[in-house]
């Protein structure tokens, strides 16, 4: 029999089904109907525990575990149904039990910075040595046992392992460069010393891998977050080996018997710096390529460092000894001196079509380096003296000044078939037997070419300006000095053998006229800079043999004696645009009367070719060879002036 209902028991069922409810699928609706009130029921107890998923049931157990045995759990009166459904509630259980795992990240320990550790390593590092035996095994490093051993004779108390300081960098650097990879020894440690050595490797080339080694030991300091004192302190050791390994690469580069050198077929000196150079051709910027791997300085990266380390530290002081002779290589080397023109069959051999541009582009980097451009003004070869006859050096005219300075030996290159006979045979051969299209192709090739090496020029010449005022003041005396040396070219017969080549003097005024662009706009708002009495204070081009057209002898002699009044000196911007006006009259106008002459000269042989064709009366006589012989060579000269004429 079973008991009675009563009010509590029928309360126990009526929370059984709900939990029960609560605890099953998502499609069972939560019921609407109010209940009377419950007592609490705590979580978990098994007599009340809900059936839940696996998945949930393991939430629920790890939430238990971040729940304190000893806290009590607040009773709760539930005075209706829940409205939240199941669905939202399985939600709700796993954020929880996140929240509960969640655990506070231990704090990361930063490792502190040893400066003396950092020392010994980098100063190893970076020139590739150890002062330990140990150390130079585990590292395999160039162990320097006789400076060792000295070092130890001078300082017997010094803690051991040795290890390498800054304080002995340069003993360092002279140990490791005065040993010999192929001097004879009986020394059993020695041979093992000399077989880490790289045995084809010079001493510009290991310098130049320490000063690789320093760049990147100078790029991590500064990405590590250091405090103040230890970044001066790590900064101020690298700054002493990059002093270091530059001073010693210059001075190789000047002396390479300074110290031992491998017994090899490379260039030692200045040529070792040379492919460098010329790999800026093959690279797609001026500053990889698939010739990078076989240089030493990667055109893209290393070279324009290097050579802003080189500039920077023999700058006044003995940098003309360093590079000079690097800049002669580049420009009176056999690349310029061939010109830009050539067919396979002209072309010298082991040479490049395009070693033209490898130097010129050799010469842009060294002249956008201020220090180097500096010191290319400075050389003797810059703007070479007048002619001393008992020395028996110097120019003596026009021709000699352009073919001996550095500026005329790169701005004589060109396409004027007068100064480059190769144009005619590799782009208008036979010119009157080709199609327009293949004239228009030449054309086109040609101007091109010419378009890249004066853009390349005008940087040149460019950069040397933004030098400093003493580059700036030495490209003015030279562009005065060749218009003194060409004034004859403006007169209508000159020796052209003893002049400016016309390529030399186009190309000269084309730089002149990009230096013009930024006073000669279109508003020429700028022309108030232009000195009106510039001739009166510079005497950078003389009047003395042109031609007064309104001007008395007294009047000019007047004129003379009050123009060496003392005044303020002309500006740039008035140098430029009196030396623009003079070049111009040397360029254009000769240029012009030649072309013109020679189409006086193509018609004259077609008079002469007619005439001949229509006598007849050559043929069938014993002459009729010969006439034929010269009807033939008359045509060919005819197609060359053609030629000429369109290049």
């Amino acid at each position: 029999m079973s008991d009675p209902h009563t009010p509590q028991t029928d309360a126990d069922r009526i929370r059984n089904k709900r939990l029960a409810r609560l605890g099953g699928s998502s499609n069972v609706s939560s019921p609407t109907a109010s209940s009377p009130a419950t007592p609490s029921v705590v979580p978990g107890s098994p007599s009340t525990q809900p059936s839940v998923n696996p998945e949930h049931q393991i939430t629920s157990e790890a939430a238990q575990k971040y729940v304190k045995p000893s806290t009590p759990i607040p009773h709760t009166t539930q005075s209706a149904p829940s409205t939240v459904r199941p669905a939202a509630r399985e939600k709700i259980a796993p954020q929880t039990s996140q929240s509960l795992n969640t655990t506070p990240k231990s704090k990361q320990i930063q490792s502190v910075f040893s400066y003396s550790k950092w020392e010994e390593d980098t100063v190893e590092n970076i020139f590739g040595i150890a002062l330990d035996r140990d150390v130079a095994s585990r590292n395999k490093l160039v162990w320097l046992k006789a400076l060792a051993e000295e070092i130890k004779s001078e300082t017997p108390d010094l803690s051991l392992p040795l290890r390498a300081k800054g304080e002995y960098a340069d003993r360092l650097l002279i140990a490791r460069l005065e040993l010999d990879p192929q001097a004879m020894v009986d020394d059993q440690e020695q041979l093992i010393i000399q077989e880490l050595i790289p045995p084809q490797q010079t001493c510009f080339e290991y310098l130049v891998g320490c000063w690789k080694r320093l760049v990147t030991q100078r790029s991590a300091i500064v990405k590590r977050n250091l405090p103040q004192k230890d970044f001066e302190q790590a900064s101020a050791l690298i700054e002493k080996l990059r002093e270091l390994v530059i001073s010693y690469a210059g001075l190789t580069l000047q002396e390479p018997s300074m110290f031992p050198q491998p017994q090899t077929t490379k260039p030692l000196g200045v040529e070792e710096l040379l492919p460098s150079l010329y790999a800026l051709n093959s690279s797609p910027s001026i500053f990889g390529s698939s010739s990078e791997s076989s240089v030493l300085l990667n055109p893209s990266t290393d070279l324009v460092p290097f050579l802003t380390d080189i500039g920077n530290r023999f700058y006044q002081d003995g940098l003309e000894d360093v590079l000079g002779e690097v800049v002669r290589r580049v420009v009176f080397g056999r690349n310029l001196a061939a010109g830009m023109v050539h067919t396979t069959a002209t072309l010298p051999q082991g040479m490049s079509p395009s070693g033209w541009r490898s130097s010129v582009m050799a010469m842009e980097c060294l002249c956008s380096i201020k220090p180097i451009a500096a010191m290319i003004t400075s050389l003797p070869e810059w703007n070479p003296l007048p002619w001393n006859g008992e020395t028996g050096s110097g120019v003596r005219n026009g021709n000699e000044h352009e073919k001996g300075s550095i500026l005329g030996f790169v701005m004589r290159l060109g396409i004027f078939a007068r100064d480059w006979p190769m144009v005619l045979e590799a782009y208008y051969k036979g010119f009157d037997q080709m199609s327009l299209r293949d004239k228009e192709a030449s054309d086109a090739s040609l101007k091109a070419t010419l378009n890249n090496l004066q853009l390349s020029l005008f940087n040149i010449v460019n950069a040397l300006v933004r030098a400093g005022p003493e580059p700036r003041e030495a490209f003015l005396a030279y562009v005065a000095r060749v218009v003194e040396l060409n004034r004859k070219r403006a007169a209508i017969q000159f020796k052209y053998e003893e002049h400016a080549s016309d390529s030399f003097i186009h190309n000269l005024h084309y730089v002149l006229l990009r230096l013009a662009e930024p006073f000669m706009d279109t508003q020429y708002k700028q022309l108030n800079k232009i000195d009106l009495r510039y001739y009166e204070r510079s005497r950078r081009i003389s009047l003395k043999d042109l031609t007064r057209i309104n001007a008395t002898p007294p009047e000019i002699e007047e004129w003379e004696n009050a123009a060496d009044a003392p005044g303020p000196a002309p500006n740039f911007v008035s140098d430029v645009f009196y030396l623009l006006s003079a070049v111009n009259h040397l360029s254009t106008g000769p240029i012009s009367n030649y072309i013109s002459a020679i189409s006086r000269h193509v018609r004259d042989i077609q008079k002469e070719l007619e005439l001949m064709e229509q006598d007849e009366s050559w043929k069938g006589t014993p002459s009729q060879p010969q006439v034929e012989l010269a009807l033939k060579r008359g045509k060919e000269q005819l197609s060359k002036l053609h030629a000429m004429m369109e290049s």
